[in-house]
């Protein structure tokens, strides 16, 4: 059977101790007490360092795992179930088609929600850094220190949580307000509720899109399905 080669040196040490052993023998039948007594201490001494080398080393615990820390080089946005991950940055604007429905800004460990979110059917009603206006109707806020939420019509219209570093969960309808002739009508944009779903196309809940190595900038889900990042030197930014 192969010897494992971390015992070679206790091998080694117990051959050199019966080899020194036998040679003890030899000298005690020739009467040379005193050789025998230097080759038998020998080998008594190589047998001992042997059985501290097994109990000392090989039996040792070993050093701590090592911890790794979690990848800095990435944030997880969580939009409707859909993992979406994006270069970190201190803000994150999301638009659809150039228009912008979400603003994350990240403020010491603190994360400040500005949007449209529906407070009525056709109707609504905006978002400011986790604030609302006075006249919010039936939109009624309420959170723990991890999460904001809004509620209208007894259903939960914007949900943002934010328990992690790197990870922040969305699901809510976001709006846009456009005139048309002199009225102001709230137009709807996006889904983020069981995925994501816009007129240009619709991600199922559970998929995980990677855009990182588009640097940071705003997200913009386009009209033909697309998602891609406007730097914040274009134009209009």
């Amino acid at each position: 059977m192969p010897m494992n080669p971390e015992y070679l040196p206790e091998a080694g040490l117990l051959l050199a101790g019966i080899f020194a052993w036998v040679v003890a023998l030899r000298f005690l039948f020739t009467r040379r007490l005193s050789n025998a007594l230097r080759a038998g201490a020998a080998g008594l001494g190589c047998f001992i360092l042997a059985f501290v080398l097994v109990k000392t080393v090989h039996n040792s615990p070993g050093p701590p795992p090592v911890l790794l820390p979690a990848s800095e080089n990435s944030m997880s946005l969580v939009l409707g179930g859909v993992v979406l991950r994006v270069a970190p940055s201190n803000q994150y604007v999301l638009s659809v088609d150039n228009r912008r429905f979400l603003e994350l800004e990240l403020r010491r460990s603190q994360l400040r929600v500005t949007s449209l979110v529906g407070s009525g059917i056709g109707t609504a009603t905006k978002v400011v850094q986790n604030a609302f206006p006075v006249r919010t109707g039936d939109v009624h806020p309420s959170r723990d220190a991890h999460t904001l939420f809004v509620e209208a019509e007894g259903k939960h219209v914007l949900r943002v949580h934010y328990a992690e570093p790197l990870r922040i969960e969305i699901a809510g309808d976001f709006y846009d307000r456009k005139t048309i002739g002199a009225v102001l009508t709230s137009v709807h944009l996006i889904s983020f509720q069981k995925g994501i779903e816009w007129t240009g196309g619709r991600i199922q809940e559970g998929t995980t899109l990677d855009i990182r190595k588009a640097g940071t900038g705003r997200i913009d889900f386009g009209p033909s399905g697309s998602i891609r990042v406007v730097p914040r030197s274009t134009r209009g930014e």
